[in-house]
C-alpha cells in the first residue's frame, strides 16, 4: 500500500529525496500536508505518520487528535505513527524527561519568571528547529538583559524557553552531538556530529579522525544507548522522529525530539571513507525500518471519515 508522512506546506523537503529509494524496495511513499489531510472525507488505507508537531497550533492539534482517535477505530485499515494531540511541547517533553530523572537539566517558559537553578542557561523558540536566538548566559543579570533585548524587538516571549546547558567538549574545542532515530518500536542510531561550538547543529568535516568513526561504527552496531532512548519515546508517546542527545560523564542528556527529522540520501561525500561506510550502514538501518511501516490491509473498502472540524478551512 503506501506509507503517508503527514507535514506542512514547505517542509516536504525533509522525506521527499527517499521517495526513489522506497520506491526500488517496494514502497509507496507519499508526502502530504495538514491542509489537504484536514479537507478529506475519506482516506485511503495504510500508514499514517504524523509529523512536526512544533508548528502545529492549538486548533490543529485538536482536529489532528480527532481524526488519530476516528482512524484507530479502523485498525484493519490504518497502521498510525504519533498522535500530535498527545504529543507534547518541546518545553513539555524536556519537563517530562527532567521530571522523570531521565534528563539531568532542566527548563522553564520565560514567561513563568522562574529562576533557573543552575548556569549557564540559553535561550530558544519551542516552534522552531533552529539554533539558540541567544549565546551562553552565565548569570541571572545576563538572561534578564537578554530578555529584555528580545522584547524591545518586539520578538514574542510566549513560546521561548530558557534551558540549563549540560555539556561539555567532546575533545579539546570539539563538541560533538548524538542522535538516533524512532520508527514505531525500531531504534537505529544515527550517527555522531561535530562542531567548534557549544551548540553543534549541521556539523563540520574534519574535526575528528579514524578513531573517533571507528567508535561510531562500533555504536551504530550496539545501538547506542537505545534502551534509555526507548524509555524516553515511551514517556512522551513519541513513535517517529529523531532524538538528539549527548552523553556526559556517562549519563545521557536529551536535547530535542524532533518529529520530522531531515532524512537525506546518502552520498558518499566525506572525506573520510570510514564515516561514509558509517552513513551508508546509518541511512540503510533507517530504509530497512521505515519499510517496516508498511502496511497492506485485507479490505479494500475504505471507511467514511464523520469527524466534525469546527474552524473554517480556508484559514488554515
Amino acid at each position: 500500500m503506501t506509507v503517508n508522512i503527514i507535514t506542512h506546506k514547505g517542509i516536504k523537503y525533509t522525506h521527499e529525496q527517499l521517495l526513489e529509494t522506497m520506491k526500488k524496495k517496494g514502497v509507496k511513499l507519499k508526502i502530504s500536508d495538514y491542509c489537504w489531510f484536514f479537507k478529506r472525507k475519506s482516506l485511503p488505507a495504510g500508514t499514517y505518520i504524523f509529523t512536526d508537531r512544533e508548528r502545529l497550533d492549538q486548533w490543529q492539534l485538536k482536529a489532528c487528535g480527532r481524526i488519530y482517535r476516528a482512524l484507530s477505530k479502523y485498525p484493519e485499515y490504518y497502521r498510525l505513527y504519533n498522535n500530535p494531540a498527545q504529543i507534547l511541547s518541546k518545553y513539555g517533553m524536556l519537563r517530562q524527561l527532567f521530571h522523570a530523572n531521565i534528563n539531568p537539566f532542566n527548563c522553564y517558559t520565560v514567561t513563568e519568571r522562574a529562576a533557573p537553578v543552575r548556569y549557564p542557561v540559553f535561550l530558544k523558540t519551542e516552534y522552531e528547529h533552529k539554533r539558540p536566538i541567544s549565546g551562553l548566559l552565565e548569570n541571572q543579570s545576563q538572561l534578564n538583559d537578554a530578555i529584555q533585548a528580545l522584547s524591545k524587538k518586539n520578538f514574542p516571549l510566549d513560546g521561548v524557553i530558557i534551558t540549563e546547558y549540560f555539556s561539555k567538549p567532546f575533545k579539546a574545542d570539539v563538541f560533538r552531538r548524538l542522535s538516533s532515530y524512532v520508527i514505531g518500536q525500531n531504534i537505529s542510531f544515527a550517527g555522531a556530529v561535530h562542531e567548534k561550538s557549544w551548540c553543534v547543529k549541521y556539523g563540520q568535516h574534519s574535526l575528528v579522525g579514524d578513531a573517533e568513526y571507528q567508535e561510531e561504527r562500533h555504536m551504530i552496531e550496539t545501538n547506542y544507548r537505545s534502551e534509555e532512548i526507548k524509555e524516553a519515546i515511551s514517556l512522551l508517546n513519541i513513535d517517529y522522529g529523531r532524538v538528539d542527545y549527548n552523553v556526559v560523564d556517562g549519563k545521557i542528556a536529551i536535547y530535542e525530539i524532533n518529529t520530522n527529522p531531515h532524512v537525506p540520501l546518502y552520498k558518499s561525500n566525506n572525506p573520510n571513507p570510514i564515516r561514509n561506510a558509517n552513513n551508508k550502514m546509518i541511512f540503510d538501518n533507517y530504509i530497512q525500518n521505515l519499510v517496516q511501516t508498511d502496511y497492506s490491509p485485507n479490505k479494500v473498502i475504505m471507511p467514511k471519515l464523520s469527524v466534525k472540524l469546527n474552524r473554517p478551512l480556508a484559514r488554515l
